[in-house]
């Protein structure tokens, strides 16, 4: 289902409502009361939503890449 929603295809008449509710702002917790489902439930009609790749990387791993990048230098 979280394909198909990714690629803009709507599967059903809730998987429509559901990502109606979702683009006007309402929460999962809201959508699931709302229409009388589990939030994973609604969790799994809603898209993919992909981090931008080091967009939020922890101090640890901001580190790493810096370390990686020195060493690559050292030696090259």
């Amino acid at each position: 289902m979280k394909a198909l929603s990714s690629e803009g295809i709507i599967v059903n008449d809730t998987h429509a409502q559901i990502m109606k509710l979702h683009e006007e702002g309402r929460m999962l917790n809201q959508i699931a009361r709302y229409m009388g489902i589990s939030e994973r439930t609604v969790e799994c009609y809603l898209p993919r939503v992909r981090g931008v790749y080091g967009e939020s990387q922890t101090r640890n791993a901001k580190y790493l890449r810096e370390w990686k990048k020195r060493k690559k230098i050292e030696e090259g």
